[in-house]
């Protein structure tokens, strides 16, 4: 993962496969996809975003 952006296969090609930790459930990312911290949806402030289309 490089700055909360998650690299690998995209979900076509199998994607990421990965378990939440105390579920025990399994997920699946691809690549491309972002990571968000908790603390970043649960701020209510609105803020500029400087990335990529």
């Amino acid at each position: 993962m490089a700055n909360g952006i998650i690299q690998g296969d995209s979900h076509e090609n199998g994607g990421i496969k990965g378990i939440i930790k105390g579920s025990n459930k399994p997920i699946e990312v691809e690549g491309g996809e972002a990571i968000i911290k908790k603390e970043a949806v649960e701020n209510s402030e609105l803020h500029d975003f400087n990335g990529k289309k």
